[in-house]
C-alpha cells in the first residue's frame, strides 16, 4: 500500500482507476477520498452477491461472514 500510495503522490495524476474491491483498493480509496484526490473504481463482480451465494449452497457460517464483511467493504469504496 505504502509503495502505491508513494506512486499515486510521484505521479500526481488527475484521476486514479480502482479495479475490484479488495482490500487494497479499500485502503487506496481511503487514502484518495481523505487527500481529495478523485477516483473511479470498477468492480468485477459483487463480493457480497458470490458469498451470499456460497453460504446458500454450504450453510456454512464463514460464508455468511464474508457477505456481510465484503458488502461493507464494498458499500464503502463505492459510496
Amino acid at each position: 500500500v505504502g509503495t502505491l500510495i508513494r506512486e499515486i503522490r510521484t505521479y500526481g495524476p488527475d484521476v486514479c482507476h480502482l479495479h475490484g474491491t479488495t482490500l487494497l483498493v479499500f485502503l487506496v480509496s481511503v487514502y484518495l477520498r481523505l487527500s481529495g484526490r478523485n477516483y473511479v473504481v470498477t468492480v468485477h463482480g459483487i463480493a457480497g452477491v458470490e458469498y451470499r451465494k456460497a453460504y446458500e449452497r454450504s450453510r456454512r457460517t464463514v460464508f455468511l461472514l464474508k457477505k456481510w464483511l465484503y458488502g461493507f467493504a464494498e458499500w464503502l469504496i463505492i459510496n
